[in-house]
């Protein structure tokens, strides 16, 4: 995978990725990547001769829940199988060599957007009065008078 085309932030961190992946498109070839971390969904385009041709970066936080169910389904298209995430702004639909990869896929990054949502708190800034939200247990910065607390 050519890691040098994706800029991770410097507290992001790699959970999932694969490569051989088959964009939404009639006729595709298996020549995508797509990298799970902690922040984003990373979508790598690539050329037939494997040449990196655009480098998607999709937030985490922007992935749709409706009535507590985190918006990725298995979806059939073109004779195949997809995985497709339902963003706020726009959706990413993907297909994996094999069902066992779509199936982890959905599973992983489900539980892991339900356990972040889990540790959600939204409190006061102690300093302003401010609402503030994050991370229970995380600092926060308040984006009023700029004081940092833990949730």
């Amino acid at each position: 995978m050519d890691m040098a085309k994706v800029n991770l932030q410097d507290d992001e961190y790699i959970i999932l990725k694969e490569s051989n992946i088959t964009p939404a498109l009639p006729m595709a070839l298996a020549t995508d990547e797509v990298i799970f971390t902690n922040k984003n969904i990373i979508y790598i385009s690539k050329g037939f001769l494997g040449d990196t041709k655009k480098v998607d970066y999709f937030l985490l936080d922007d992935i749709k829940i409706i009535d507590g169910n985190v918006q990725i389904f298995e979806v059939e298209k073109y004779n195949l199988k997809y995985l497709e995430i339902d963003f706020k702004n726009r959706n990413l639909m993907f297909s994996f060599d094999s069902g066992y990869h779509r199936k982890k896929w959905i599973e992983e990054i489900t539980n892991f957007i339900k356990s972040k949502n889990d540790n959600k708190v939204v409190t006061k800034c102690v300093s302003c009065g401010a609402q503030i939200s994050g991370i229970r247990g995380q600092y926060t910065k308040c984006q009023y008078c700029k004081s940092e607390q833990i949730l």
